[in-house]
Order: C-alpha cells, then sequence, then structure tokens
C-alpha cells in the first residue's frame, strides 16, 4: 500500500502515462492521474477542483504542485471536527498511514462537534510548536453567521502564515453550508498561503462510496478516500522522518463520529457547546462520541399557544394628604440670627 502510494506521488510530479491509472488497494484511483481529471495547479489562493471517478470506491486527486514542495520541514498540524477525528490514531487511524509514509510528522488536533471557533482555541495551545504546513477542515457544524464565521476562519490563516494552509470545503448537507464554503474561497483569495481542498465536489461526486445517510460523515471507504486525498495533495515531505504524532485534543463527548444526531445552534460563553437532540431526520452536524440524547422541546422550549390575556387595569394609587417633611435633627440648619448686636467700647 505505501509503495503504490508512492509510485503515485512520483507519477503526479511527473508527465502521466494516459493509458494507466495508479491504484491504491482498497480505495481505488490515485492522484490526478487521468487526463480528465479535472483538476488545476495548487498555487497559492486557488482552488483544486477535483473531479471524482464514480466507480464504487474509486475517487480522483488532482495533478499539482504539492505542498510538500513548498515547505523545508515537515511538520503538519491537523484541525477538524468529527469529520478529521474519524480517521485519526484513535479511530481508523487512515492520515497516519496516508501520511507518515510520506516523511509527514502528524498531529490530528480534531474533536466531534465543534464549530470554527475550535480552531483557534487549538491554535492557542499548539502553535507556538512551529508547523510547516497546515489543514483545516471546519464548518460543518455552523451557527449561519457568514461573517462571524469568515473572521474566525481569517484569524487562524493569519496566525499559521506563513506557512502553507490547505482548507477544505464542507459538503453540503444543509442549505446554508453554502455559505461556508463561499467564505473559505474568499478567505483563499486574501492569503497566499491559503489552498482550497474542494472536498465537497468530492464527496458530491460519489456520495454513495463516500458519505454515510446524513450526507456529511464518512463511510469506511470514505475515510481512506479522504486520507489519500489530503495525501496527493501533500505530497511528499522534505524530510524522511514521518511519524504520528500525539494530542491533548481527544474530546470525544460530542456526537458520534459516524452521525445520527444533530447539534443545537447554541453558544454558551463564546464557546461552541453544542446540544443534542434525537433527531428524526439525517441531516447532522459533524459530531462523534456518545450521543446525550434529549426531547426536542429541552432544546427550543414551546411557548404557549394560548392567546395573551390583557393585564389587569391599573388602579391608581390613593392620594394622601402631604406630610410635613422632617429633617433629621442633625442636618437642620439653624434659623437666621436676628439679634442686634450693639458694639461696646473696649
Amino acid at each position: 500500500m505505501i509503495c503504490a502510494l508512492l509510485v503515485a506521488c512520483s507519477a503526479a510530479a511527473s508527465a502521466p502515462d494516459e493509458s494507466h491509472e495508479p491504484t491504491l488497494e482498497g480505495v481505488g484511483i490515485l492522484p490526478g492521474s487521468g487526463p480528465d481529471s479535472g483538476a488545476i495547479s495548487l498555487d497559492s489562493g486557488s482552488t483544486v477542483a477535483l473531479a471524482a471517478e464514480t466507480t464504487s470506491t474509486t475517487t480522483t486527486l488532482p495533478t499539482q504542485q504539492p505542498i510538500g514542495s513548498l515547505v523545508s520541514g515537515n511538520r503538519l498540524l491537523m484541525i477538524g471536527d468529527s469529520i478529521t477525528a474519524s480517521a485519526a490514531s484513535r479511530y481508523g487511524g487512515e492520515f497516519c498511514k496516508a501520511l507518515v509514509p510520506l516523511g509527514w510528522q502528524v498531529e490530528v488536533d480534531a474533536e466531534p462537534s465543534r464549530f470554527v471557533d475550535f480552531g483557534n482555541a487549538v491554535l492557542d495551545k499548539r502553535l507556538a510548536a512551529k508547523w510547516d504546513a497546515a489543514y483545516v477542515f471546519l464548518g460543518s457544524n455552523y451557527l449561519g453567521d457568514q461573517e462571524s464565521y469568515r473572521k474566525q476562519l481569517e484569524r487562524i490563516v493569519q496566525r499559521l502564515s506563513p506557512s502553507p494552509v490547505v482548507l477544505l470545503t464542507v459538503t453540503e448537507f444543509e442549505d446554508n453550508r453554502r455559505e461556508v464554503n463561499d467564505a473559505i474561497t474568499l478567505v483563499s483569495a486574501e492569503f497566499p498561503n491559503a489552498h482550497v481542498l474542494d472536498w465537497s465536489s468530492i464527496a458530491a461526486a460519489d456520495a454513495a462510496t463516500i458519505l454515510r445517510g446524513d450526507g456529511l460523515h464518512l463511510t469506511n471507504d470514505g475515510r481512506a478516500i479522504l486520507a489519500s486525498t489530503v495525501a496527493g495533495v501533500m505530497g511528499q515531505a522534505p524530510k524522511p522522518q514521518g511519524g504520528c504524532l500525539s494530542t491533548s485534543f481527544r474530546n470525544d463527548s460530542g456526537l458520534s463520529v459516524n452521525g445520527s444526531d444533530k447539534p443545537s445552534k447554541r453558544k454558551v460563553g463564546g464557546t461552541s457547546t453544542p446540544t443534542t437532540v434525537k433527531s428524526p431526520t439525517v441531516t447532522t452536524g459533524g459530531g462523534g462520541g456518545t450521543p446525550t440524547t434529549k426531547p426536542a422541546a429541552t432544546i427550543a422550549p414551546t411557548l404557549p399557544t394560548a392567546a395573551p390575556t390583557s393585564p389587569p387595569p391599573i388602579t391608581p394609587a390613593t392620594t394622601l394628604p402631604p406630610t410635613p417633611a422632617t429633617t433629621p435633627t442633625s442636618r437642620r440648619r439653624p434659623p437666621p440670627d436676628t439679634t442686634t448686636v450693639v458694639p461696646t467700647n473696649p
């Protein structure tokens, strides 16, 4: 499997053989080897449109200038929600399996049910560790405020500058996720170190293979495809000593990384704190862990439907006779002294 991946990456850097498309066992077609892959060069601020070959468990990856050719080190920080967490070492481990053989030192800081502000929370603790490149996949959980989302994402990219940052678009399982993807495009245009990986298009092109029934969370094949896609974008690291780094971001108390429930759009004290509810629908926000089930009414209490009654008429207060004001003796001003003083001779 490792050899196949290395060969594929080498092939992507040279002129492709249009008569043959290398494959990765269990995943399918590897990076952009076909002439009709639809990929464009991953230059600064550009978007990589990844066309998928929708044959069972296959997807194509882009022919591009890999991130590894833009950096001098091999430390890669990966930030995300349940989508990313599902391929972390505490679950399937697909990211380390795909990236470590390419020489990347990989740290996956991802937890279920996290909103975009989670990215800055991670950087508060881990930015000082010095990273050569970064991956950010946040937006599946979205509060519906595009301007706020954009500002948070701008701050993430700015703090990581000048290191290359790969921003992944999110699946549009709900209509307003288009706002998220539009904001990602805007941010990538602002920063020369930002690059967009269009995961939304990849997933939509072979949703039956990649996505679970909620249209968001990944199947086992989907995790492998995500990891191999990212490996194709990253390419060979400039240093050969790869490794799977530990992380302190392992809070899986949110929703299952396989989906099932949906986080509410509520924030407490400025930190994203989703409250879950057993939902009859299959749309979710990127959750994980053991779900906490609550009746729907506990999230959005229903106001009484009865027509409001008019308040009782206000009865004017009884007018009492004025009471002479009393001044405390200690503060009463003495009356003026009217006594005539007659001077006397000394």
